[in-house]
Formats: structure tokens, sequence, C-alpha cells
């Protein structure tokens, strides 16, 4: 009985995915001449959200959840790059944004409005990504010159400055206990770090650029996404290899997994936004936006019900997953 419920709820599950690209809530235009948008992030309580665009100049705006509506833009000007990364503090304290010329720009969130802390200058000639750790203390830093780099972010100081690729750091990402940072890379490799820098593991098996790396909530496993058009599932306790996932025959932009873990989410350059089951790796969902345009970044809410993503047409978008969550809930309890 048990067996046959399961096989029925997902199949109601499956012949529902096609219905989720109608729960789009909102589209808000991230700059003003269309340009992409890099990075796409919800803050810690889940009513707003960070965009990062491309140049010139670059936008960061922040939009409110319930309309979408732009409660704060800034304009980086001529002298800065692309915002490549972005990101909140899990205290809610900062938001952040790396420029693809090296520059780390901190807001303190305390003020009425945003207000731009003195800027950190990487070194690099490019950079493409940022993570803030979990406990709030540090903020994680890839680029060009192969360097993983992490500031403190109560007096802005270097901390650490390691040699993790041969070629670009192109995505890192704390574990959820500030135990380990996840680097990948233009040389097509996955490492995977102690917080005080001791190298742990190298994950072999991509072959392209990584394009993203993600923890799961337990601190078990650690999902890369690649231009190889491919997920690949890793165990962190010893850096084996756990599934591949093929999805499809265009690279995968980015991913991330959903707060509570039992979901993934990947967008490619085919336009499609797929959605993951993290428990036998199933794709449960594959749909376009409703507008012609490819999807580079994605982020999951905090509450794991929404999803956002970042498009080359310069569009952010916000869909809804409540009752897909509640199908995945029951599924998960068969």
């Amino acid at each position: 009985m048990k067996n046959k419920y399961h096989f029925s709820a997902l199949l109601l599950l499956l012949c529902l995915g096609n219905l989720t690209s109608q729960n789009l809530l909102w589209t808000q235009l991230a700059h003003p001449d269309s340009l992409q948008v890099n990075g796409v992030s919800f803050s810690v309580d889940g009513s707003q959200v960070l965009s990062g665009t491309n140049c010139h100049p670059s936008y960061l705006r922040i939009y409110d959840i319930a309309d979408g509506s732009i409660s704060w833009e800034f304009n980086a000007g001529a002298g800065l790059m692309c915002m490549m990364g972005v990101g909140f503090s899990s205290d809610g304290k900062y938001l952040a944004s790396i420029e693809e010329f090296g520059n780390l720009l901190i807001f303190d969130l305390s003020q009425s409005t945003p207000t731009l802390l003195p800027g950190i200058v990487l070194g690099t000639d490019y950079a493409f990504s940022l993570a803030f750790s979990p406990n709030s203390e540090t903020i994680a830093v890839g680029g060009s010159n192969g360097k993983l780099k992490t500031y403190k972010l109560a007096d802005s100081s270097p901390e650490l400055s390691i040699n993790a690729h041969s070629s670009w750091v192109t995505t890192v990402a704390y574990s959820p206990d500030n135990a380990l940072i996840a680097t990948g890379g233009s040389d097509n490799k996955v490492k995977i770090w102690n917080a005080d820098g001791t190298a742990l593991f190298t994950l072999s098996g991509h072959t392209d650029d990584i394009t993203s790396v993600e923890f799961t909530p337990d601190n078990a496993r650690l999902v890369s996404s690649s231009k190889d058009n491919k997920l690949k599932i890793w165990n962190v306790a010893d850096g084996t290899l756990i599934q591949t996932i093929d999805v499809s025959s265009a690279n995968v932009n980015a991913c991330d997994i959903s707060p509570d873990g039992s979901l993934l989410a990947s967008v490619s350059e085919d336009k499609n936004i797929r959605i993951w089951d993290m428990n036998g790796y199933a794709l449960l969902s594959s749909f376009q936006q409703q507008h012609n345009a490819r999807p580079l970044c994605v982020a999951w809410s905090p509450d794991g019900n929404s999803l956002a993503t970042g498009t080359t047409n310069g569009l952010v978008t916000f869909m809804m997953f409540r009752w897909y969550r509640a199908l995945t809930k029951r599924l998960a309890k068969a």
C-alpha cells in the first residue's frame, strides 16, 4: 500500500510539474538597458531579493517580495565594471557584491538605506563569486589569479589567501556548519577546504568550467554544476562521487539546493529551469520562464517555497512553489 501511494504521488507530481511556470508572481527589470543579471540572492528573512548586473554602468537592486517593487538601487558608475556575485549575510547586517575587476563591495544594512563601507581590492584581473560564512564572520571570494581569499567582516581585514586552482576560481561556498569551504574553477575541478585553509579533497570528473558549488544543509553532500552540461553530487566526508546528472545538451549555468535539502534547482543555456529530487536525483519538473531569455542564476527562498532567477535580458523573476512543496513533503513521507 505504501509503495502504491508513493507511485501515485510521484505520478501526480510529474504530471503537475509543467504547471510550475504558471506560478510566476512577478518579473522586474534589473537594469535600465536590460543588461544581464549575474547574481540573485534572498535576504535572510525572505522578504527581499538582491540582484547584480552587467555594465555600463552596473546596478545592484533590492526588490520587495510582496510585489517586486524596487526598494533600493546602487548605480556603480563609470569606475566599476560588472557585478558578478551578490549575497546577504545570515545575520542581516550586510550585503555584498563582487565586481568583475576584483573590487569587493560591502554595504552596511544597519542604516535606513544600505551604506557602502570602505572597499576591498582583491588584486586580481577578474573576480566572479562570493559567499558569506553562515556565522557572518567572514566572506570568501574567488578570482582570476586562482586564489581563494577570505576577509573578516568586522574590519575588512584579510584572513586567507590560498592558491586554490590553476586558473580562475569561478565559484565559492561555505558549508552550513562553517567548517568547510568549497571552490570550483575553470580548471574543471572542485575542491574542498577546511575553513582554516587546509586542503582536503580535489574532486575531478567535470570536463568544463565549474559554474556553482553548494553544500546540502546537513553538510554531507556537495553539488557542483558545470558548462559540461552536468550536475555532480559528491560525498563531503571522503570526496567520492555519489551521482552524475546529465542535465541536457546545454551548459548548466547555476544550481541551488532548497533550505531543507530535498530539492535541487538548476538553470541552463537551453533556457530551462529544472527541479530535481535530492533523495533519488530524479527530474521532477522542467520548464521555461514566460519570456525569451536564458537564466544565468537561481536562488531558493529561505522558506523553500519560492525561486528567484536572473536572466540574460536583464530580468529578475520571482515564482512560487507552495503546492509543489506540499506534494514533495507528502512524497517524502510515503
